[in-house]
């Protein structure tokens, strides 16, 4: 359009008004999530974990990267591997060689792996190929730290169980357990005869 005496289509809006509207569409999200979340029937069509997410990001107001860290139940509790991981990224892309992480587990492993995945056109054949040789090189490590953990958790069950009066620590009940659940059951039949 060449007409240059029309009048222009500006609109002026007040940066009160659209927090305003943000608000109220924040509060209409999350009254919506509470409803749906209160009916079985409705709840059902709906997936859960989008669901807390979204009460995340519109009630609580964390941010994308926040929610992903506290959506991860897998890996809770591994900041300073994360930070490893994405140290070793930022040293790779450059051109640096980092230090292999000496307390990596599969979590430290799949952030470089991720990340390599998910951009190897941007990166290039090259450079994806040197993620995975850092992959490779801590494999063993991985492996080393994986059975000290599974050993460290097997020996905290059996000290609970003890703990606890188990007389068989590989199976954490109460010895008494057992005798009373046959008494009760004794008792509930002869109440039948």
């Amino acid at each position: 359009d060449l007409d240059t005496y029309s009048d222009l289509n500006i609109r002026i809006v007040s940066s009160s008004l659209e927090m305003r509207n943000s608000q109220l569409k924040k509060e209409a999200r999350m009254k919506t999530l509470a409803e749906i979340s209160a009916d079985p029937n409705q709840a059902a069509y709906v997936n859960p974990r989008s669901v807390v997410e979204e009460k995340l990001r519109s009630g609580a107001e964390f941010e994308d990267h926040e929610i992903a860290v506290l959506m991860d139940t897998k890996n809770y509790g591994s900041k300073e591997e994360t930070a490893y991981a994405h140290k070793a990224i930022q040293e790779i892309i450059a051109d640096e060689n980092p230090d292999l992480y000496y307390g990596a587990t599969t979590l430290f492993e799949q952030i470089i792996y991720d990340y390599a995945r998910n951009y190897r056109s941007k990166i290039g054949n090259k450079k994806y190929l040197q993620f995975m040789d850092y992959i490779n090189a801590h494999d063993e490590i991985v492996r080393e730290n994986l059975e000290r953990k599974a050993k460290d958790q097997g020996q905290a069950i059996t000290t609970a169980a003890i703990a606890n009066g188990a007389a068989n620590p590989a199976s954490p009940v109460p010895a008494d357990a057992t005798n009373s659940g046959i008494k009760a059951a004794m008792n509930t039949a002869k109440a039948a005869v």
